[in-house]
């Protein structure tokens, strides 16, 4: 083959030219939001992969975090090298485990103490292989060898397509096996998701999160702490989100908040029954002017699978007017107070003994990454808001570090 394929963009022209004419590209951007890989969707990978092969590309595992759900192929051509994502027809993605299936809890170390990292390592290969599988068990227990310097990474192919799980769910075991190395005395708690935290390291509690994960904290994690705070607008918000009101938190945040007080003065007060009204007497489609009237340029709090919400807006479901109200409450009211809400929540935090670690692993390298960061090291905060308008409070919004 002649034809020169030394980006992304070139490498789409020749798929769509040669191999796959009626597929979807798309140059999509990694995890890290740092690299580029081609995306192609509504094809077979067979047809994509063999083409390739058949016109001269190497083909070999890709290590980068390209998605939660794919894996990709490294292809490499005269000396150069792109990466692509190929999602197959009718396909939801590999994976080798479900999400919190290998958990402390799941593994059984809740309510168990370490210091000496033989014993350690015997009781999670134990648990592993009583909640996941063999193939499972020796790409995790790679992992540990990795940690100890005493081996390589095993299973890869596991360990790729189920990264973001791993690092999120086994990273909270990894972590903490990385500090018994070190010497410290790790403490797991019974209660899983006990407030804010995944483990003890001497005394210290430990957040536990993926490389990518989030500085994201429950508010209702530290409900003792904000049942004290008074009666600011911010401090009322944070205690109504810590006591599960979430209508309470809007209407509150509605007063100070101008894109939230377009609908307040439309409904009269952010309440459920009021919202349930609106749905009822007003149309998908004016809904969606409404919330583009609401703010001032720009499409924030609209959902993005529109035939399924209108769906639901047509039965009365009030899950999409929620997801926006929420979805204001973190772009809007907490951007424009981010000054008063992160003065706030330093104070609520100072004297927290909390710390993120976050935890990853490079296959090519053959190593661990465990970086550490106390909370008290966080100066500014949001309130933050990632959800479904299908199921607005599937996440409920959060207190989140920024830097």
């Amino acid at each position: 083959m002649d034809t020169a394929v030394n980006n992304e963009r070139q490498l789409i022209n020749y798929l769509k030219a040669n191999i796959c004419p009626t597929a979807r590209f798309e140059r999509s951007k990694d995890k890290d939001k740092q690299n580029y890989h081609v995306t192609v969707r509504d094809v077979d990978s067979a047809l994509v992969y063999d083409g390739l092969r058949d016109s001269g590309f190497v083909l070999s595992e890709s290590t980068r975090p390209h998605s939660s759900a794919y894996t990709g192929k490294k292809l490499t051509f005269k000396g150069n090298v792109v990466y692509i994502v190929v999602r197959d027809k009718n396909s939801n993605g590999v994976h080798y485990m479900k999400r919190k299936d290998v958990t402390p809890d799941k593994i059984g170390l809740g309510g168990k103490t370490y210091t000496d990292t033989n014993i350690f390592r015997n009781d999670v290969h134990q648990g592993l292989l009583h909640c996941t599988t063999t193939e499972n068990t020796i790409a995790l227990m790679s992992i540990l060898d990795v940690i100890d310097e005493q081996g390589v990474f095993e299973n890869t192919h596991v360990l790729v397509a189920d990264k973001s799980r791993i690092t999120s769910d086994f990273g909270e075991v990894a972590s903490a096996y990385s500090r018994v190395k070190k010497g410290q005395r790790v403490y797991f708690p019974k209660e899983s998701n006990y407030p804010g935290i995944d483990f003890f390291a001497d005394d210290i509690g430990v957040s536990a999160k993926g490389d990518k994960g989030s500085s994201r904290l429950s508010t209702i994690d530290f409900k003792e702490s904000i049942d004290k705070l008074g009666y600011s607008t911010e401090e009322m918000i944070l205690k109504h989100l810590c006591a599960r009101q979430i209508y309470k938190a809007i209407n509150v945040a509605a007063d100070a908040c101008a894109e939230l007080k377009y609908f307040k003065r439309k409904l009269g007060t952010i309440t459920q029954e009021n919202m349930e009204n609106y749905v009822d007497n007003n149309t998908y489609d004016t809904y969606i002017t409404d919330v583009k009237n609401a703010q001032w340029e720009g499409i924030i709090g609209i959902p993005k699978k529109e035939s399924e919400c209108r769906r639901y807006w047509n039965n009365g479901d009030i899950n999409p007017l929620l997801f926006t109200f929420c979805t204001f409450l973190h772009r809007f009211y907490s951007q424009q107070n981010i000054d008063k809400i992160s003065n706030l929540i330093v104070k609520l935090f100072k004297d927290t003994p909390i710390e993120f670690e976050y935890f990853d692993y490079n296959i090519e390298e053959n190593k661990v990454i465990v970086n550490i960061l106390p909370i008290y090291q966080y100066k500014v905060w949001e309130i933050n808001y990632w959800g479904n308008a299908a199921i607005a409070l599937n996440n409920w919004p959060a207190v989140k570090g920024l830097e």
